[in-house]
């Protein structure tokens, strides 16, 4: 859970990093982003800052800011029905997004959320710097992390499924519990 000023303070936060890495953002957008615990309860760790730019049924743009080794839960976006789900493509803005796919061997295992490792299975590492761009397929495990500055991420996707979406830990969703300071 995060208190009011907690929110607050990571949403001021996130404005600033978004700014500073030359987007022009307005005060109706600040107070829109998002902070997400994923319902961990321990954001500075697990937890990602996310602004909707653009979300219609078929299309949805948002920014992504993560904080100094903040991760985003491993998660995967399945298809239903007659949507083949989502797909996104990432495309880094500034800092350091080491973003990890199923396969491969390269994950140090201490970067991994203590008690946490069975919900963390992709370990292919791919090192995206800015201007650097990922198309990741529906249904593809993923998860990503920030290095020691903290990193910002357009997210294009076609559309946004959140009560679709998969994730490894069982516990994790995209919600954020925020009591009284």
């Amino acid at each position: 859970m995060l208190t009011i000023s907690e929110y607050t303070s990571a949403q001021l936060t996130a404005a600033e990093m978004i700014q500073e890495s030359g987007i022009y953002i307005t005060l109706a957008e600040i107070q829109q982003i998002e902070v997400v615990d994923f319902n961990l309860n321990h954001h500075s760790v697990e937890g990602v800052q996310r602004l909707t730019l653009l979300q219609t049924d078929h299309i949805c743009v948002q920014i992504f800011v993560l904080f100094p080794h903040q991760i985003q839960p491993e998660l995967c976006h399945p298809p239903f029905k007659d949507n083949p789900g989502k797909e996104e493509t990432f495309r880094v803005i500034s800092g350091s997004i080491f973003l990890y796919l199923p396969g491969g061997d390269q994950l140090n295992e201490s970067i991994i959320p203590a008690g946490k490792r069975r919900f963390f299975t992709s370990h292919k590492e791919i090192i995206l710097q800015p201007g650097a761009q990922i198309t990741i397929q529906a249904g593809t495990r993923h998860w990503y992390r920030a290095d020691s500055e903290g990193g910002i991420m357009f997210c294009f996707s076609n559309g946004s499924y959140e009560n679709r979406d998969k994730f490894s830990d069982p516990m994790a969703n995209w919600t954020t519990q925020i009591g009284d300071d």
